[in-house]
């Protein structure tokens, strides 16, 4: 699969793969299709392609395009659910401009499907970290991802 120039370009993939993750004949469908119909800026979306992006092209580094997009896609799941649960806790009518969830399917219905979304993005992260080990497990080295590089600088108490 060719990689789009970057994070926007790319956001049409994780519009398509939330709906083969998500809609799949199962109890929450509808509820799914519901939130797929108002998608929001996809900001945590971009933002992980982005970081997909700051790793090094090499082959044996690079996420492939599939995972990060399913990446992105787990990071977007886990904040559906907290916006379903948000909603219940606040008693909102409306999310981007529409009916909120559990206004349209009730809070026990929505209660179960933040759950199993929440639950859904955890199986996707698995599955990219289980498939992609040598690269998961190099993350720190990259400069500039975390501290680790600069462990050496730091003085603790001194």
């Amino acid at each position: 699969m060719p990689r789009p120039a970057g994070p926007v370009e790319q956001l049409a993939l994780v519009t398509e793969r939330l709906r083969e993750l998500l809609i799949t004949g199962e109890d929450f469908d509808a509820i799914y299709t519901h939130i797929l119909a108002a998608p929001g800026k996809r900001v945590r979306a971009r933002l992980v392609l982005a970081c997909a992006g700051l790793l090094p092209d090499a082959a044996d580094t690079a996420v492939p395009l599939p995972d990060a997009v399913d990446l992105a896609c787990a990071m977007e799941m886990l904040h559906e659910s907290s916006l379903v649960h948000d909603d219940i806790c606040d008693g909102s009518l409306l999310r981007r401009d529409a009916p909120s969830v559990p206004a349209a399917f009730g809070v026990r219905t929505s209660a179960r499907a933040g759950f199993h979304l929440a639950g859904a993005s955890m199986q996707v992260v698995a599955r990219v970290l289980t498939d992609n080990p040598e690269i998961f497990a190099r993350v720190g080295e990259a400069p500039g991802i975390t501290y680790a590089d600069r462990l050496s600088d730091l003085s603790y108490g001194q």
